[in-house]
């Protein structure tokens, strides 16, 4: 039993055909008590406070959970992840079947905890059912963009760069 909240925050999805919201707020619990307790919510995704306040590259690389992880890099943006994490550019190559879109892999830095894979960073041709656009890790011995992006799709790389339109 618990006492109701003072407030509730929330968002509609972004494809909600029939009005979906999903939990969300960005500068504060999105659910919050009369007690000052609260649960941080981003775009559905439970966090940590210091996703919302102060996410920076070495309290992401201690994050276990894949989801805050991600979380915390949408919020502290992508070119400021790869700034502070000091991310080394592998290779960049255009996008195919996305006219004047990159594809660019970088290392990941080494954590014993995970396997060593490779970041890249790549425009979805279509947003995903939660509205946003995702990154990709891909395995450490992928050493082209394009046969990165082939690889999360299972596709070789000939017939990935062979696209002439992506959706």
């Amino acid at each position: 039993m618990a006492e109701r909240p003072r407030a509730v925050h929330r968002e509609p999805l972004p494809v909600a055909p029939n009005g979906e919201v999903r939990l969300h707020r960005e500068d504060g619990p999105e659910v919050e008590f009369g007690d000052g307790w609260g649960v941080h919510v981003r775009h559905g995704t439970p966090v940590p406070e210091w996703v919302l306040r102060e996410p920076t590259a070495e309290r992401i690389a201690a994050e276990r959970n894949v989801e805050v992880r991600r979380t915390a890099i949408e919020r502290l943006g992508w070119d400021a992840y790869v700034d502070q994490a000091g991310l080394r550019l592998v290779a960049s190559a255009p996008g195919p079947g996305n006219p004047g879109c990159e594809l660019r892999l970088y290392d990941m830095p080494l954590d014993v905890r995970f396997r060593p894979a490779r970041l890249l960073l790549a425009v979805n041709g279509s947003v995903e059912r939660d509205g946003r656009r995702r990154r990709l890790t891909v395995p450490d011995g992928i050493d082209d963009p394009v046969a990165a992006a082939g690889w999360s799709y299972r596709l070789p790389k000939a017939l990935y760069a062979r696209l002439a339109r992506r959706t």
